[in-house]
């Protein structure tokens, strides 16, 4: 995931801030994808991204804006596959998939940088259980 994030955010270094990609792949596109079966390398690229962005950003004077783009950037990468993955795995009865991501989660979100996203997960994840039992989950 984070390869190409990376990339993007160290290409507009030439100019000294960062380039936010708000744009990712879907990952409910592929029957057989990397992405949605290794959820044990989910929090080691969240921790991988953030350290690597962190030891860049020590260059630039913006250091705090850049840290500041990195956390919001991850919440983002962070809600949009959680909960496709989410979504997905109900939709498809692959209960052990959907626990999987579920704790994938949870880890990440003991991330100190990630805390302050727990709230929104979890408001996020009453509203996606009321959909679920109302049946209006949709791919």
């Amino acid at each position: 995931h984070f390869a190409d994030h990376a990339l993007i955010a160290m290409v507009g270094s030439i100019a000294g801030g960062m380039v936010k990609n708000k744009m990712f792949s879907t990952l409910s596109s592929h029957e057989s994808n990397f992405s949605k079966s290794n959820f044990q390398y989910y929090p080691i690229g969240c921790k991988g991204f953030y350290k690597l962005m962190e030891n860049f950003g020590r260059k630039h004077i913006n250091r705090v804006q850049e840290k500041k783009a990195v956390i919001i950037h991850l919440g983002k990468w962070f809600f949009g596959c959680v909960f496709t993955l989410k979504k997905y795995f109900i939709l498809t009865k692959n209960v052990s998939q959907h626990d999987a991501i579920v704790t994938s989660a949870q880890e990440i979100l003991r991330l100190p940088y990630m805390r302050r996203y727990r709230a929104k997960y979890l408001a996020k994840s009453v509203i996606f259980e009321i959909k679920k039992i109302l049946g209006i989950l949709k791919l």
